[in-house]
């Protein structure tokens, strides 16, 4: 008994009607204001006010003070949408989750039995087009590899700008006391169709004035920046109030240049007589290289030195290595050759070149063979991926992580 009169209580109170049970219905009312001034907007301002669930649309009627009236009734539970057109604004349309009833009859069991009817007061904000966001230039940098100043020199990529909050002058945007009216249908408009998206050359993004809608916030992505890494700004562009502004890029995580492969204790020396470039020692790294220095080549030329036999007889002399002291640095005196070839650094010796003619003024003779051929030089060697000085290395630190033996001899005559 103290069931039924609870319901009938909330029946009375919830507007219900016992002769048509279970039926719950939504009206709306309220009015439409600028976003800017506040104003109200009146009738004559305003286009059209509409309002549906799935394909039905809902019969609202605009007083000639502005206030809108919903005719029809919204059930509950059901999503719907609101579209607002208006002279000299930007298009409004809101999307919406169903209204639940009211929240002491959802607590019973006498949902089904009851009928309901509430009446409920919104507001729509709506900003004017002339309301334009300035135009904005925002750069893209990289940290330069040698100096680590940011540049944007020839920087190609893409820029997305997309809508992540309500504009900043929204009325009853989230704030605690923001509008008068409790309930504000947003302009989902501003979120979901504003989306902006630029490529660029060095790093350079214009806005143009008006692009972006005044007072929203947007999230900042940048990606398709070859060996960078997609980002994402830590705080959002504010439309209208920021004019330009410099994101720079983290490059991609690279494993740090290394040699994957040694083959120098498979390498022979050649004959004393060789004429041509032998004794190969190839080391492979996991990156295409190249050699860093204008003086590398000499240096490393200077760096070589050979081991041959003792010659037979007394008085018998074998051809030294040529004198390093030449001024030359394009000119490897001492028969050296570095080439590099993708991911590959290939050492050689050719004695017809490197050799002397004569041992301290004396007639020498080619020695038979060679014994070991060092490539001193190849320590002070300083290796980089293509166009990467960010990931530069001495060769000799790469050789001591690999237990390679230093300096690089051919063959290869001892590890650790």
């Amino acid at each position: 008994m103290v069931g039924m009169l609870l319901i009938a209580a909330l029946l009375a109170a919830c507007g219900g009607d016992s002769s048509d049970r279970g039926d719950h219905r939504v009206y709306f009312v309220g009015y439409v204001y600028d976003g800017a001034s506040g104003a109200r907007l009146a009738k004559t301002s305003l286009t059209k006010i509409g309002i549906s669930y799935g394909d039905k649309p809902i019969k609202v009627d605009i007083q000639d003070d502005g206030r809108f009236i919903s005719r029809d009734p919204l059930p509950t539970w059901q999503d719907y949408t609101v579209s607002v057109d208006a002279n000299g604004y930007r298009t409004f349309v809101s999307y919406n989750t169903g209204i639940d009833v009211p929240a002491s009859l959802a607590m019973t069991d006498g949902i089904a039995q009851a009928s309901t009817t509430q009446t409920l007061d919104f507001a729509a904000y709506l900003f004017p087009v002339s309301l334009r966001s300035p135009a904005m230039t925002l750069t893209v940098a990289i940290p330069d590899l040698l100096t680590g100043v940011p540049t944007s020199s020839n920087i190609v990529g893409t820029m997305r700008l997309r809508p992540q909050s309500l504009p900043a002058l929204q009325v009853g945007g989230g704030q605690p006391f923001g509008s008068p009216i409790s309930r504000v249908w947003f302009n989902d408009e501003d979120l979901l169709t504003q989306t902006v998206v630029k490529t660029f050359t060095n790093g350079a993004v214009i806005v143009d004035e008006g692009e972006l809608v005044y007072g929203v916030t947007y999230e900042v992505a940048i990606f398709d920046v070859a060996g960078y890494q997609p980002f994402t700004a830590s705080t959002g562009l504010a439309a209208g109030s920021v004019t330009s502004r410099t994101f720079t890029l983290v490059r991609d995580l690279q494993d740090p240049l290394a040699i994957v492969v040694n083959d120098a204790a498979t390498c022979v020396p050649p004959a004393g007589n060789e004429t041509s470039y032998s004794g190969k020692v190839t080391l492979t790294f996991n990156a295409p290289i190249e050699v860093f220095g204008a003086t590398a080549r000499e240096d490393f030329d200077n760096g070589l030195s050979i081991t041959v036999p003792s010659p037979p007889t007394s008085g018998t002399y074998y051809c030294p290595l040529k004198s390093s002291s030449s001024l030359d640095a394009s000119q490897q005196e001492r028969g050296s050759k570095i080439e590099v070839s993708g991911a590959s650094l290939s050492f050689s010796f050719n004695p017809s070149v490197g050799l002397a003619t004569t041992y301290f003024g004396s007639p020498c003779i080619a020695p038979p063979s060679i014994t070991t051929i060092t490539y001193g030089g190849a320590s002070l060697l300083t290796i980089q991926p293509v166009g990467d000085p960010s990931r530069r290395r001495l060769l000799s630190d790469m050789l001591f992580e690999r237990h390679f033996s230093t300096p690089v001899t051919c063959p290869m005559r001892s590890t650790f």
